[in-house]
């Protein structure tokens, strides 16, 4: 996952640089996503964090996102609890994918009171969680049950950090960097680094790597276990002074791979490497290619979806308009043969096979027999020619049960 612990820091940082701004307004576009509109020394902003899995995002831009028409029950505490209070700071949970967001606000009575709201970029296990002054928790994007084994996430309870993992920070001296580094002579670099220092993603371990030694794959060695130290604390000195890099790496068709706060460079031809200014940009970018991909994979597949449903509907009615309209080619035939029998139904006796009588209109002769009748007899019902000929031909049977 890119959102590492480090990345964490990054965008901290540049959320700090909002501190005093006060809070306008608060939506929820997403069951963990929330949307601040903010305002500072004349500059407004649109502050969006979204603890997804999928989409992690702290940003401050000027792009609007979704809300719906009715808030949330969620989204009515927040406003009670944060609108129209400022924000104070933002930092990074040591040593965590947590980013910790601290506003004052006025509670009940007026008092001014610091409220926390820990963005926890988890992956599957991400929330929001927003805690009262002393750490109780008032309300969780995402809450556990009661009789959960792990931590309990739910109104009321005090907030309690990730158990902690069996590594150690590359805030370390430059010897004990070293040492680390040495005892992971025989293993692969990589791996090594991102199973022994916190707040590492894969990505990150796999640079360290490769800025020492060329490769991405490439074990510890004795020979090259100094430059892999060396590129550790490298990392490390830019954390410290704060010298970011907000990249993302693309493929040729636009799709976003990768992003970070420091140079990916272990991509090779066929990549494109995207430098932004600020790490809101970086994000809201490359989730929204990512996000729009999506969407067009979605609507697209749902268009198909419907012109296939009404295009097969217009083949089936179209089916049944041609048997129709065949049915219909019959009908002067079928009247003309009807109004003959009706006119000479008293000439009809029981036993008759065929009848022959004159058409008054044209004045010819029409010979109509019993399977030439049956067989209009099956058209009948299905339009007003077909209603026409049934009528008809009850009144040939019935003639012919009365003439006997």
């Amino acid at each position: 996952m890119a959102f590492d612990g480090m990345f964490c820091i990054a965008a901290a940082h540049e959320l700090d640089g909002w501190a005093g701004a006060r809070i306008e307004k608060i939506h929820q576009s997403s069951a963990s996503c929330m949307y601040f509109q903010i305002y500072r020394e004349g500059v407004h902003g649109n502050m969006v964090i979204s603890a997804s899995a999928s989409r992690p995002i702290i940003s401050v831009g000027d792009e609007s996102v979704a809300r719906p028409d009715t808030p949330t029950s969620l989204c009515m505490l927040y406003r009670k609890h944060l609108q129209n209070g400022k924000l104070v700071s933002a930092e990074a949970v040591e040593n965590e994918r947590i980013i910790k967001i601290c506003f004052s606000s006025a509670d009940e009575m007026g008092y001014i009171k610091n409220k926390y709201l820990y963005a926890e970029m988890m992956g599957k296990y991400s929330n929001l969680i927003l805690t009262e002054e002393d750490g109780k928790i008032i309300c969780a994007s995402s809450v556990t049950d009661i009789t959960s084994s792990g931590r309990r996430i739910m109104a009321g309870m005090p907030y309690e950090l990730p158990k902690k993992q069996d590594k150690i920070p590359v805030f370390q001296d430059d010897e004990k960097i070293f040492d680390t580094v040495k005892s992971g002579i025989g293993t692969e670099a990589s791996s090594f680094l991102l199973k022994t220092f916190f707040a590492l993603s894969p990505l990150a371990a796999r640079q360290i790597a490769f800025d020492a030694v060329g490769r991405t794959d490439a074990f510890i060695t004795e020979g090259n276990a100094p430059f892999i130290a060396k590129s550790v604390l490298l990392l490390r000195d830019k954390i410290k002074n704060r010298d970011f890099t907000p990249n993302a790496v693309y493929d040729k068709d636009g799709k976003g791979i990768e992003y970070s706060y420091i140079p990916i460079t272990q991509y090779g031809s066929g990549f494109e490497v995207k430098n932004y200014g600020n790490f809101s940009d970086l994000l809201n970018d490359f989730y929204g290619r990512r996000e729009e991909a999506v969407n067009i994979n979605r609507y697209s597949h749902a268009v198909v979806q419907s012109l296939n449903t009404h295009i097969q509907r217009a083949r089936k009615k179209l089916s049944l308009l041609t048997k129709e309209y065949g049915d219909c080619d019959r009908a002067d035939g079928m009247r003309i043969k009807g109004d003959v029998i009706t006119a000479n139904i008293y000439r009809i006796k029981r036993g008759d096979e065929s009848f022959t009588g004159t058409d008054y209109e044209s004045g010819k002769e029409i010979r109509e027999n019993e399977k030439s009748a049956h067989r209009h007899k099956g058209t009948a019902g299905k339009n007003s020619c077909g209603n026409r000929l049934s009528h008809g031909s009850s009144r040939f049977r019935f003639a012919r049960g009365h003439g006997q």
